[in-house]
C-alpha cells in the first residue's frame, strides 16, 4: 500500500533526520518520497531533516502505514 502523510506542527519528528526517526525499523513502513515547498525529493537520504509541512510518501502494509501515521503525528487528548 501507499499513503501520504503530512508532518504537522506538533510532530515529534520535526528537526530529526530520517535516520534518527528510524521509521522503517520501528513500524515497517518506508519513506520513499518527500515533497517540500513543491519540490519532489525521491528516495530521501538518511540525513534528510524533517520539517513542518513536509509531505511524506510511504509504502508498507496497511497496519504499518497506520503505525507510521501515529508515529509521525501522535494523537493526544
Amino acid at each position: 500500500d501507499i499513503a501520504w502523510q503530512t508532518v504537522e506542527a506538533s510532530s515529534p519528528i520535526i528537526g530529526k533526520s530520517l535516520a534518527e526517526t528510524d521509521i522503517r525499523s520501528k513500524v515497517g513502513a518506508s519513506v520513499v518520497v518527500l515533497i517540500r515547498n513543491q519540490e519532489v525529493i525521491p528516495n530521501p537520504k538518511s540525513r534528510t531533516i524533517f520539517q513542518q509541512g513536509d509531505l511524506l510518501g510511504l509504502i508498507g502494509e496497511s497496519h504499518e502505514l497506520q503505525a507510521a501515521a501515529h508515529l509521525l503525528n501522535p494523537v493526544t487528548d
